[in-house]
């Protein structure tokens, strides 16, 4: 059943033009319709379309003992479809939200037991007095700004018995529900990617959305279970993508790594999900012991790229990324990167082109570069117009470059 299912899901028209040494993968599906099954759970900003990884999963198949290796995981999607196939994957990241993401959309879940949580969730938060004064909350300057007083109690009083929760693996399915919804309960425009004040904003009640995430959760956690029961749980790793990280990864075969970096000139993500971040401190485990300020300090910067030396930086730290993956795949393991150009100051940057010389350096082969096209959307602030991806070689092309381990 799961392999006919599989089937069924979105997938990729690639167009090959022999004159050319490039494929086109062509990706007509809207944002929800490639938010498929726990890909919706939690919304990640400048993620990758789905289909991406479920192409390069059926081109390159695992071998025995093989993981796939996500080195800039994001949210899960690349972990999300190995684990539909029954693959087993490692995603690496130093975004905490991105790491319980990772975990909580590959986890296996009794939904009855979670029906069951929630209910005393529901029973507990209405019982609290109502002078509950709350605890631990983000800096006074930062609430004023970002969300309304009754918002600020009810999301402290969801938090606290959140945290009560005593199955871990359970708690952080609900953590993950909570910190999916504070960007839509704040004051904050829902669809930017950094966040700005919306001043026509609606406000929104707290609990009640807490409340339907959960259940849209839960509603698509059962439909995973009964369709991919023989799926398999992912391992999500909170680390520096440019350290070595090795230590921690399981032992197996790294036939595949797929990339999704940073986009030059584009963002950097810690900033984007600061009020997700800010509501996160008290969940303790997520952060390993370490702070934003540690994490922003680690992070990739890829914005803004004023000068040379930023530009310069950007391709350095990508370097040192892609030298552990190849020292951790066997000779012919595939890296399959996800990138796109940008401009800098009006002027066309190549990232794709500059990424083959330093993989190269590295010692990485090329072996195929794919050109996609989206209908979906572009980023706000990635793009000031849609890319023309079957343009002329001055336009912006975003790409999937593949390259083998020699």
């Amino acid at each position: 059943m799961q392999q006919h299912l599989l089937k069924l899901l979105p997938t990729i028209n690639i167009i090959e033009d022999k004159e050319i040494p490039v494929k086109l993968w062509d990706i007509p599906q809207t944002i929800s319709e490639l938010s498929y099954l726990t890909h919706d759970y939690f919304r990640y900003y400048g993620k990758f379309p789905s289909t991406v990884a479920a192409q390069l999963l059926e081109q390159f198949p695992a071998p025995k003992n093989g993981i796939l290796l996500d080195n800039f995981a994001g949210s899960g999607t690349s972990l999300v479809e190995a684990s539909l196939r029954g693959v087993k994957s490692v995603g690496i990241d130093i975004n905490p939200l991105a790491v319980l993401s990772g975990k909580v959309k590959t986890s296996r879940y009794d939904t009855n037991n979670l029906e069951k949580t929630f209910t005393k969730l529901s029973n507990s938060f209405f019982d609290i007095n109502t002078n509950f004064l709350p605890t631990n909350l983000p800096n006074e300057s930062f609430l004023k700004k970002w969300f309304q007083e009754s918002v600020v109690v009810d999301l402290a009083r969801l938090r606290e018995i959140i945290l009560k929760i005593d199955n871990t693996k359970e708690r952080d399915f609900f953590i993950l529900a909570f910190l999916a919804v504070i960007r839509r309960v704040s004051l904050a425009y829902d669809g930017e990617v950094r966040p700005h004040i919306n001043p026509k904003k609606r406000q929104r009640n707290a609990f009640e959305a807490f409340a339907k995430k959960v259940k849209d959760m839960t509603r698509t956690q059962i439909e995973f279970n009964f369709a991919f029961a023989n799926r398999t749980e992912g391992e999500a790793i909170l680390a520096n993508s440019m350290e070595n990280y090795s230590k921690h990864l399981p032992k197996g075969n790294y036939w595949l790594v797929i990339s999704h970096p940073p986009y030059l000139n584009c963002f950097d993500y810690l900033p984007v999900f600061n009020l997700e971040l800010e509501w996160a401190n008290s969940f303790e485990h997520l952060w390993c012991g370490k702070t934003k300020k540690d994490l922003r300090k680690q992070e990739l910067k890829a914005w803004p790229a004023k000068t040379e030396k930023s530009v310069k930086d950007y391709y350095g730290s990508l370097e040192r990324a892609y030298k552990i993956t190849f020292d951790l795949q066997p000779r012919g393991g595939k890296c399959a990167i996800v990138i796109g150009d940008c401009t800098i100051q009006g002027k066309l940057e190549k990232v794709h082109k500059k990424l083959i010389g330093v993989m190269e350096k590295i010692g990485y082969k090329i072996s195929e570069i794919n050109y996609r096209t989206t209908n979906y959307s572009t980023g706000k602030y990635s793009y000031q117009h849609r890319a023309d991806y079957h343009g002329k070689d001055e336009e912006k092309k975003d790409a999937i470059l593949v390259f083998e381990k020699n």
